[in-house]
């Protein structure tokens, strides 16, 4: 931090990393030597004074004694002419700051007790290592200090292969973070994810981590331990792009004579040059997904040790006078009983469902018709309308949130706002609904607009035409790891009666797609079941624009598209090869629909109406990548397609049999197709509901939160009362 930005970048870098650590469950202890004082954890005022100061030394384990009495270590202490030891009082005139390399920090954050350290990148071996031994401290400290580091391996330019040789040597424990790969992973090359050297060893998740931390502690192993965690994909350099850009730069600093301390700064601004400042990009992705990374795993390794011990073996007594604490004004005993309580802002360790999605400023338009043009139910084109103007808060995301709710499931809501006077209106209703705003994140880009949503709807309160400006939701999100994942991940930590039932995240399709399908990909690493509600037929082809990146059998669990959206969604599908897939063929055959097709049995089922607008066939064509599709039909109803596996009691109860469409005749999990189309719940007059608009919302929302309350459940066992739910939520009338 203090040599890898430039300042003011650096400063503004620091406190928003504290705070990454802070939404992550942890309290930051920043790092460093300030006025020749050891301190580990600063306040906001001494890192801005080390910052600013000229002259900050990069500190390792040889620097701390002369940093500390107040000797400049960046000048000589010998004196060539005289041969004699210069007086360290000549030295210390201005008294000495600058920022620890990984071996000082361990050094520091050992005395402090501290377990886990999370940072950039590390040393290594240099290329050519083998003949001038030019290897940095950064790797004998990890072979003697006790201290576990995270960060996103050692930079590409130096020997990886000699540098985990060498770790092996010093009896390190090295490990890298699958995030969900299978077999065998590389280990990362800081700015790029693959490094062409496989990883020693694979880590699944922060907890396994903790747990290897506090088995190698149990051991008495007074080694330290590095896990290296990949920069995140959306910032990584491809391996083949980096390897000739530090060829190049390697070339250039021979050439240019940079050698010794010279020579890593010279071959990182040509990196810098060479790449376009993606480098820089990268290093500031990686130091945050770090960071957030091992606040976890030290939350995660407080658990323990805790469940253990009822604490750990931390104590503030026994630090060494000269390392000061300084997080927040916090004491060391404050650091201890919140860093070792697992303590946690995140509200979301209670709730059962995330909803992810859109929050909007709502306007509804209703028309009221004049009296003498009582048979006139639409607003006239062109002209002024009479209306009775309403603003809500609203958005799908919103929506679905107060539908789970509703239910009587715990519910977290996760959105973006701006940073207006919109979104600070929409923060204070939330809080008036009970809404957890930990979820609501203030948009990177601070000229993004809060969403806003205006219906206008006629007489009986059906929409005519509506203006929607979602676009705050539509830029991809650079810090999704640090920013999204703790809420997701938040889920698998409850621990009460009902932790063992399904937990589910609810998207809707507002994001954007590579947002949407980081929420997919992470709900799916964290077994977290998977809800999609299409929003509208621009936005519901979202779901398949990644094409053919897709494991079968399912993309997401669930989707309640109406029949427009399932339409879209179809043609996204045909559109982009997916229905042309071998796995999707072998998929369909299993399904063991019968050659000479089901038509007499699709309109039996659903009715000649709906086979003829083909909103069957898709739905089944569809099934391969959402396995569970309730068509929402208005007035119609709700049509079910769903695939049944082998063990699914519909297979074998009298009372479904009207509804299993085909048997599969095949090995493998699947069992045949079930399809129903359920009658629409009571009708009503438009006077009894406040607002229609929001009614896939609702019957998406109270879907969801009933699947998550249930034991076992079916999703047939819960369309009625979905829709009665939906109803009454639309009706405003409370909860029965």
């Amino acid at each position: 931090m203090w040599k890898g930005f430039p300042y003011p970048d650096n400063l503004n870098l620091a406190r928003h990393l504290e705070t990454v650590v802070r939404e992550n469950g942890a309290v930051p202890a920043t790092v460093g030597v300030l006025d020749s004082i050891a301190r580990v954890g600063m306040s906001e005022s001494d890192i801005k004074s080390l910052v600013e100061r000229p002259g900050a030394r990069k500190l390792s384990r040889r620097d701390l004694a002369l940093a500390t009495v107040g000797i400049d270590t960046s000048k000589p202490l010998v004196d060539r002419d005289e041969l004699i030891v210069c007086d360290s009082k000549a030295h210390n005139e201005t008294p000495v700051h600058g920022g620890t390399t990984i071996a000082g920090t361990m050094i520091l954050a050992h005395l402090a007790g501290i377990k886990v350290f999370a940072t950039g990148g590390l040393g290594g071996v240099h290329r050519g290592g083998e003949a001038s031994l030019d290897i940095s401290a950064d790797l004998t400290e990890l072979g003697r200090t006790p201290v576990a580091v995270i960060c996103s391996g050692c930079k590409g330019f130096l020997d990886i292969p000699r540098t985990l040789e060498y770790l092996e040597t010093q009896g390190v424990c090295v490990a890298t973070f699958a995030e969900g790969r299978m077999g065998d992973v590389d280990f990362p090359a800081f700015w790029s994810r693959e490094s062409g050297v496989k990883s020693p060893a694979s880590m699944r998740d922060e907890v396994e981590a903790a747990g290897v931390i506090y088995a190698q502690s149990s051991l008495s192993i007074a080694s330290g331990m590095l896990f290296a965690s990949p920069v995140p994909a959306h910032a990584s350099i491809s391996r083949e792009v980096l390897d000739s850009v530090i060829e190049r730069a390697v070339q250039a600093a021979s050439e240019a004579g940079a050698t010794g301390s010279s020579n890593t700064p010279f071959i990182l601004d040509e990196i810098k040059r060479l790449t376009g400042g993606r480098s820089v990009d990268a290093n500031t992705a990686l130091v945050e997904a770090n960071l957030a990374r091992g606040a976890r795993v030290a939350v995660e390794l407080s658990k323990i040790e805790i469940s253990r011990h009822g604490g750990a073996a931390y104590r503030p007594g026994q630090i060494s006078p000269g390392v000061r604490h300084a997080t927040k004004g916090a004491t060391s005993d404050q650091i201890r009983a919140s860093t070792l309580a697992g303590e946690s802002t995140n509200e979301f360790e209670t709730m059962d469902v995330l909803v992810a999605g859109s929050i909007a400023s709502d306007i509804s338009c209703n028309y009221l018709p004049s009296s003498n043009k009582l048979d006139a139910a639409a607003p006239l084109p062109n002209t002024s309308n009479p209306a009775k103007i309403e603003e809500r808060i609203g958005g799908v995301g919103f929506n679905i949130w107060r539908s789970v709710n509703e239910i009587g499931v715990q519910a977290g809501l996760c959105s973006v706002i701006g940073k207006d006077i919109a979104g600070d209106s929409l923060r204070r209703s939330l809080e008036r609904y009970k809404c957890s705003t930990k979820g609501i994140k203030e948009a990177e880009d601070s000229n993004k607009t809060t969403s806003r949503y205006v219906a206008m709807n006629d007489a009986h309160k059906d929409l005519v035409i509506a203006m929607a400006d979602m676009s705050i939701m539509e830029t991809p999100s650079q810090n999704f790891d640090t920013k999204w994942l703790p809420h997701l991940r938040s889920l698998t930590n409850r621990t009460s009666e009902s932790s063992a039932q399904q937990k589910w995240l609810i998207l809707d399709a507002n994001w954007d797609s590579e947002t949407l399908h980081r929420w997919i990909a992470a709900a799916k690493a964290h077994g977290i079941a998977t809800a999609f509600e299409p929003v509208s037929m621009a936005k519901a082809g979202r779901i398949f624009e990644r094409g053919l990146d897709y494991e079968l059998p399912r993309v997401v669990d669930i989707a309640t598209p109406n029949a427009l959206e399932l339409e879209a969604m179809y043609e996204s599908a045909q559109r982009r090869g997916l229905l042309e897939r071998e796995d999707w063929w072998r998929t369909i055959d299993t399904l063991g629909i019968s050659s000479s097709g089901a038509r007499s049995e699709l309109i039996r089922v659903a009715n000649i109406e709906l086979y003829e607008q083909g909103i069957p066939q898709r739905s089944i064509q569809l099934l391969p990548f959402i396995p569970n599709l309730l068509t929402t039909l208005g007035s119609r109803g709700v049509l079910l397609t769903r695939i049944l596996l082998k063990d699914d009691e519909a297979l074998t109860s009298p009372a479904s049999a009207p509804y299993v469409i085909s048997r599969s005749k095949s090995e493998g999990p699947i069992g045949g197709l079930y399809m129903r189309l359920f009658a629409p719940s009571e009708d009503c007059g438009a006077e009894a509901i406040n607002t229609v608009n929001g009614a896939g919302d609702a019957f998406c929302g109270s879907l969801i939160g009933l699947l998550a309350q249930a034991q076992n459940p079916r999703v047939e066992d819960v369309v009625d009362q979905s829709q009665a739910a939906s109803l009454r939520i639309l009706k405003g009338l409370p909860r029965q």
